[in-house]
């Protein structure tokens, strides 16, 4: 599973992978949206805008 882990000095987005033993779906998701309120690295992108 992979998910937002921040950016870089240059603005580029760095991810992170986690993995977990087969049947442990639950734990794994968990553990992501742990690391997600922790970090708080997501954003929306800068879309251009139409005319």
């Amino acid at each position: 599973m992979g998910l937002p882990a921040g950016f870089t000095d240059e603005g580029l987005p760095v991810g992170l992978e986690l993995m977990a033993l087969p049947c442990h779906e639950e734990d794994l998701l968990n553990l992501a949206y742990g690391v997600e309120q922790a970090t708080r690295s997501r954003r929306a992108p800068d879309l251009p805008t139409v005319a």
